[in-house]
């Protein structure tokens, strides 16, 4: 239900410390993803915000009638490219972008676009206003963002997997290709020695795991040649303290032995019965054990093992990567906002509007240079 368009909507920014017990006290009882929650956002603010200068800006809209929360944005101002930018709380680090809204279902997007001019008001001078990775939904929930104008589809998308209640009618949902090509990986790495799944959330042991996954994923970038979020020292220490915290349940690590030995890791948020998958790495220096696919058969093990505990949704988080349809996963497309507030911020975002423009013909000039395009 939405609120009466008589009802009276306030809209304040706070700072982190001050907003933090109304933050708790709204999150016992909202729709959010993992990463709207004090304890992921606390450590981004605490750890990458702070290397970078970011300001925290806790946006709350209240029911002055009820005087109940019904809304919370965690935001920082930043800057980038030489501009006072406001967004999410992210750091690169954040996958999906809504508010955190009471459950009772009494705000929603028309509600937020109603208020959405006093937020903007409420918050400090910058150059622009940017939030990408947009989620249309969280399950039944619609994104209240999804009513301000501006909002236009992202070049990101992210993948998906509902669980049903019974795991037997989920492995029979998958095509026969894809059973079959989970069950003979699982069965020429039983053909290797003993394979065994295990998960663990919080403690040191969690963290040793984290500090092995950050030496395989350095391993696999460096021979790729790409940089790693790892390397920069705020963001190892903030994933370093969220494992071995546990940050309330939610992060978990689940890794496959072989023999004793730790041939592949899971890295995710469990939050409402559903996991957020941040990250997937293996050993890839023995040949026999990289034909085996051992990530592929990590995921099944831990979607299977999170099943037990009531999991629903295994969400892959953004990336088009081609094994995730292997898994059943739905694609969900992702939006973006952007709103100049200066010469400078309507120059940026001229600019970067052009670039995505021409996105699709640099593409087809590529294809017709690589004869790729040519008809006949």
């Amino acid at each position: 239900m939405m609120l009466a368009p008589n009802r009276t909507l306030s809209a304040q920014v706070l700072g982190l410390h001050e907003a933090l017990p109304r933050w708790r006290a709204l999150q016992e009882q909202a729709v959010a993803t993992p990463f709207q929650t004090h304890e992921w956002c606390t450590g981004l603010y605490d750890g990458p915000g702070r290397a970078q200068g970011a300001e925290p800006l806790i946006v709350l809209i209240r029911d002055e009638a009820s005087g109940q929360d019904l809304c919370l944005m965690p935001l920082m101002r930043i800057r980038r490219a030489g501009l006072r930018v406001i967004t999410f709380a992210d750091f690169g680090l954040s996958d999906y972008i809504l508010p955190m809204v009471a459950a009772s279902g009494r705000f929603g997007k028309a509600d937020l676009a109603r208020v959405w001019p006093r937020v903007l008001e409420a918050l400090p001078r910058a150059d622009l206003v940017h939030f990408d990775k947009i989620v249309s939904h969280l399950e039944e929930t619609e994104n209240p963002l999804m009513g301000i104008c501006g909002l236009h589809e992202s070049d990101l998308s992210s993948w998906y997997a509902p669980l049903p209640e019974n795991w037997g009618d989920y492995e029979m949902g998958l095509s026969k290709q894809s059973r079959r090509a989970l069950r003979r990986r699982a069965y020429k790495l039983a053909e290797l020695g003993q394979a065994k799944h295990f998960m663990v959330c919080g403690g040191e042991d969690a963290g040793r795991m984290f500090e092995t996954l950050r030496k395989v994923r350095k391993e696999r970038f460096d021979a790729l040649g790409r940089q790693d979020v790892l390397d920069d020292p705020a963001i190892y220490d903030f994933y370093r303290g969220l494992v071995v915290s546990g940050a309330s349940g939610m992060a978990i690590m689940s890794a496959l032995k072989l023999n004793g030995e730790i041939i592949a890791h899971v890295f995710g948020l469990l939050h409402r019965q559903r996991f957020y998958m941040l990250a997937l790495t293996f050993r890839s220096e023995s040949e026999a054990i990289a034909k085996c696919s051992p990530a592929l058969v990590l995921v099944h093990e831990t979607m299977g093992a999170l099943h037990k505990k009531g999991l629903r949704i295994y969400d892959f988080t953004i990336g088009d990567e081609r094994y995730k349809r292997m898994f059943g996963a739905i694609n969900e497309p992702l939006h973006e906002y952007m709103l100049p507030l200066s010469l400078k911020g309507r120059a940026y975002m001229a600019a970067k509007m052009a670039r995505k423009r021409l996105r699709p013909l640099k593409a087809r000039l590529m294809q017709l240079r690589s004869g790729k395009g040519k008809g006949g």
